[in-house]
């Protein structure tokens, strides 16, 4: 008998069918497949409620359903979060990548232009 006809000496054929959990060949492409990824999830069971343990309901709790709090806003640089500032401090310049790079508008374009009065700094003797 050879070799090639015994257990673990054939590497052309799928004789051992690991599942694309174990971490051999291309199991990267077979576990991100478009079959493995696009399968439905499971209708909820009337009897769900019984496979649930005491530490899934308490620490893995269901991620709320919006997670975007904040409409993305047009920001300067990559840390820039202009969601996050307070209303008077909303008037911003636009930036020379923000000017060049816009929607052309067919009317009248308005910039927000520093003004003495709405100045947030008034008191401070700036």
């Amino acid at each position: 008998m050879s070799k090639f006809f015994q257990y673990g000496w054939r590497c052309t054929t799928n004789e051992n069918a690991y599942s694309n959990h174990t971490l051999m060949g291309n199991w990267n492409q077979e576990r991100y497949d478009l079959r493995n990824i696009v399968q439905p999830k499971p209708l909820p069971s009337q009897f769900g409620h019984y496979f649930e343990t005491t530490y899934d309901t308490s620490y893995n709790k269901k991620m709320p359903l919006s997670t975007h709090r904040f409409k993305r806003e047009p920001h300067w640089f990559p840390g820039h979060q202009p969601e996050l500032d307070p209303p008077q401090y909303k008037c911003t310049e636009k930036s020379t990548y923000m000017s060049s790079y816009s929607k052309p508008q067919i009317g009248h374009h308005s910039a927000c232009v520093y003004s003495h009065n709405n100045c947030p700094f008034q008191g401070l003797g700036v």
